[in-house]
C-alpha cells in the first residue's frame, strides 16, 4: 500500500491513455502532454497501460522504459503505473521466459496490481494480462486469457472492504473487460465486487485506442483514447493530418482526421473529427472537397461541402448538403438538410426534413418539418407533420393525418377520423375537424363562431354575457327601412358569368341601418338581425291591421243586424 503526503481536502487528477500503437513521434506528443499537465498542476497522473512500444527482448524494452520514464519524471507531480499489453508480451528468438516481461516491469515500474489512498478516496491499479490460468498463455483475443485470478480478485475485495470507509474509489487496468467481445464475461463478478462495495466511482482502461462511455450501475466505465497518435494511421497526402485513433486514413491534400478508427478523408481539405467503429464498414468518409463528418459511424460525406454532424448511416451526397444527426438519412439535393430523425431524404435543391421518420422532401424549397411517412414533391410545398400526409402540389400544404395538396397552392388539413382528404382544386381550402371548427376573434374566445360536428351552417357566439350596450330598436322603423332598402341580383366581379347571387350592396344597408364595422362588409348577425328586426316589425302591422278588421267585422255584423231588425219590422 503506497501513501501520498496528505495535502488539502480538494484535488484533482489528470489520466493518460495508451502511449503506444503510433509512429515514433509519439514520443514527442507524450512530451506535450507532460508540459501541458505541468501548467495544470493536478496532485498526480494515473496510466493505464501500454507505457513503451514493447513485443520485444529485454534490450530494446529497458531502452523503450527509460525513454518513457525519462519523459513521464518530467511531470512535477506523483506518476503511477499500470501494466498493458505493449508492457508484457515478450516477442523475440527462442522461448518466451515465464510470465514474459512481468519481472522487468515489477523491477523498473513497480507492482503488477496495487493501491493507495488520497483526501479520502481510494485508488486501485489492476493488472489485465495475467493469462491462461491453466497455461500462462498471455492473449487478449482470447476469453480464455482474458480471467481475473483468484490471488488478484481476492486482493480487489480485501482492498475493497479496507476502502469502505472512503468518499470515492477509482480503478484503473489495461483492458476494458466490461465491453465483452473477445474478452469474455470474466468482468462479471468484479463489477458484483464493485457493487457491493458502493463507493466505486469510475472505472478507466485504455487499449482500444478510442473513447468510449459504458455506465453500469452508478459505476461510470470509460475506455480512454491514446496519448502519442493512436495505431495503423495513414497521413498519405500533402498537409494531411491524422491526430489519433486507429486505423484512420487522411489520403487527400490537407486532409483531416481528428481521431476514432477506420475512418477515410479521401477529398482534398476534407475533415472526419472521429466516430467510427470496431469494423471498416464503422468508419465515417469525407469523400469530396471540403465535406466534413464530425463524428458517428458509418456517415459518408460525398459532395463537396456536404456535412454530416453524426449519427449514423448517414449520406450527404449534395453538393453543401447537410445532416444534423440521426440515422440512415440521406441529404441528396444541393444545398438540402435533414436534421435528424430515421430513414429520412431531402433530394430537392435546398429541400429540407427536420425530423421524424420516413419522410421526404423532393422538391426544390419543399420542406417536411416532422412526423412519419410524410412527402413534401412539391416546389416549395409544405408539411408541418403528422402521418401520411402528401404536398404534391406547387406551394401547396398538407397537414394532420392522410391529407393529399394534389393541386398548386392547395391547402388541407385532416383529422384522423377517416381515410385520405384530397383537395378540390388549385389554391382550394380543404379541413377536416369532424370534431367541429370554432374560431375565435378575441382573446378570450369569447366571440366567434362554430361549426359543430356535423352540421352544415355556422353558429355565431352570442352569448349574453358577452354583450354590452344594449338598446332597443324599433322594429316597424326597420321594416320601413328594408322596404326602400335597394335589392337586386348580382355576382362578384371574381365570378365567372351566370352566377347570380340576390341582396343589398353593403353600403346600401349601411347607410340603411347604420351597423357592421363598416360599409364595405355585412356580417351575418347584422342581417340576421335586420331580417328579425323586420319580421317583428311586419307582425306588429299584421296585428295592428288585424285589429282594425276585427272592429270593422264587428261594425258589419252589427250594421248587419239593424238591417234584419228594419226588414222584419216592414213585414
Amino acid at each position: 500500500m503506497l501513501d501520498l503526503p496528505k495535502e488539502d481536502d480538494a484535488f484533482f487528477f489528470v489520466v493518460f491513455g495508451d502511449r503506444t500503437g503510433g509512429p515514433a513521434d509519439g514520443v514527442s506528443v507524450l512530451a506535450d502532454a507532460v508540459r501541458d499537465t505541468n501548467l495544470l498542476q493536478p496532485d498526480f497522473v494515473m496510466t493505464v497501460g501500454d507505457l513503451v512500444e514493447g513485443y520485444n527482448e529485454q534490450g530494446p524494452w529497458l531502452e523503450q522504459t527509460a525513454e518513457f520514464k525519462g519523459i513521464m519524471n518530467q511531470l512535477l507531480c506523483p506518476w503511477f503505473p499500470v501494466a498493458g499489453n505493449h508492457d508484457i508480451y515478450w516477442r523475440g528468438p527462442g522461448d518466451r521466459p515465464p510470465g514474459e516481461h512481468e519481472q522487468d516491469f515489477e523491477t523498473h515500474f513497480g507492482p503488477l496490481w496495487y493501491a493507495f489512498r488520497h483526501k479520502n478516496c481510494g485508488f486501485i491499479a489492476l493488472y489485465s494480462d495475467e493469462g491462461n490460468p491453466l497455461t500462462g498463455e498471455k492473449n487478449f483475443s482470447k476469453p480464455e486469457c482474458n480471467v481475473m485470478s483468484d490471488e488478484q480478485l481476492g486482493w480487489l475485495k480485501a482492498t475493497l472492504a479496507e476502502f469502505r470507509e472512503l468518499d470515492h474509489v477509482f480503478l484503473f487496468l489495461h483492458h476494458p473487460r466490461w465491453i465483452g467481445g473477445s474478452y469474455g464475461d470474466s468482468w462479471e463478478p468484479v463489477h458484483q465486487a464493485l457493487l457491493e462495495a458502493a463507493n466505486v466511482t469510475a472505472v478507466f482502461a485504455g487499449h482500444i485506442h478510442f473513447m468510449r462511455y459504458d455506465p453500469r450501475d452508478g459505476i461510470e466505465y470509460v475506455a480512454l483514447a491514446t496519448v502519442g497518435g493512436g495505431q495503423f494511421n495513414q497521413a498519405a497526402a500533402a498537409a494531411a493530418t491524422v491526430g489519433g485513433g486507429s486505423s484512420n486514413q487522411a489520403r487527400s491534400a490537407g486532409g483531416t482526421i481528428g481521431g476514432g478508427a477506420f475512418n477515410r478523408v479521401l477529398g482534398p481539405y476534407a475533415t472526419v473529427g472521429g466516430g467510427g467503429g470496431f469494423f471498416t464498414e464503422q468508419g465515417n468518409r469525407a469523400t469530396s472537397d471540403w465535406s466534413t463528418v464530425g463524428g458517428g459511424r458509418a456517415n459518408a460525406a460525398t459532395a463537396t461541402e456536404a456535412t454530416i454532424a453524426g449519427g449514423a448511416d448517414n449520406t450527404a451526397r449534395g453538393p453543401a448538403a447537410t445532416i444534423g444527426g440521426g440515422s440512415s438519412n440521406q441529404a441528396a439535393g444541393t444545398r438540402s438538410t435533414v436534421g435528424g430523425g430515421q430513414d429520412n431524404t431531402a433530394s430537392g435543391t435546398a429541400a429540407t426534413v427536420a425530423g421524424g421518420q420516413r419522410n421526404t422532401a423532393s422538391a426544390t424549397a419543399a420542406t417536411v418539418s416532422g412526423g412519419e411517412a410524410n412527402r413534401a414533391s412539391g416546389i416549395g410545398s409544405s408539411v408541418p407533420g403528422g402521418t401520411g400526409n402528401q404536398a404534391r402540389g406547387r406551394h401547396s400544404f398538407a397537414a394532420g393525418f392522410h391529407a393529399r395538396a394534389a393541386h398548386d397552392g392547395a391547402f388541407v388539413w385532416a383529422d384522423d377520423a377517416a381515410d385520405s382528404l384530397v383537395s378540390a382544386g388549385p389554391r382550394s381550402f380543404q379541413v377536416r375537424a369532424s370534431g367541429g371548427i370554432w374560431l375565435y376573434t378575441a382573446p378570450d374566445a369569447a366571440t366567434g363562431v362554430v361549426l359543430p360536428a356535423g352540421s352544415g351552417a355556422w353558429s355565431t357566439l352570442s352569448d349574453r354575457h358577452h354583450k354590452t350596450d344594449f338598446a332597443p330598436v324599433d322594429p316597424r322603423s326597420i321594416l320601413d327601412r328594408v322596404a326602400t332598402l335597394p335589392l337586386q341580383t348580382w355576382r362578384y366581379t371574381t365570378e365567372a358569368d351566370g352566377l347570380r347571387h340576390l341582396g343589398p350592396t353593403a353600403q346600401d344597408f349601411h347607410a340603411a341601418f347604420g351597423l357592421g364595422a363598416d360599409e364595405r362588409h355585412i356580417a351575418t348577425v347584422d342581417a340576421d338581425g335586420v331580417a328579425l328586426a323586420a319580421i317583428q316589425g311586419l307582425w306588429h302591422l299584421v296585428q295592428a291591421q288585424a285589429e282594425r278588421l276585427d272592429s270593422l267585422e264587428a261594425l258589419v255584423r252589427a250594421q248587419q243586424r239593424q238591417l234584419d231588425a228594419l226588414e222584419a219590422s216592414r213585414r
